[in-house]
């Protein structure tokens, strides 16, 4: 499991290169939100959260009567 997790940190951080800049007669003055910055964050946080969930689950239908 751990193996994943790194493997998933790692490549998210190699891919990380900076983009050509914009032509300017193209510029587009879009805002850039905090949430564009950190979204491995959240990939990372819900793939834990549905593995709890179904650890929880598979504990509930596992348990004896």
């Amino acid at each position: 499991m751990s193996f994943l997790i790194y493997s998933l940190l790692f490549l998210v951080q190699a891919n990380k290169a900076a983009p050509p800049p914009p032509d300017e007669q193209y510029e587009v003055d879009a805002p850039q939100f905090p949430i564009d910055d950190s979204i491995w964050i959240l990939m990372v946080l819900g793939l834990l959260l549905g593995i709890y969930f179904i650890y929880k689950h598979s504990q509930s239908t596992n348990s004896p009567a």
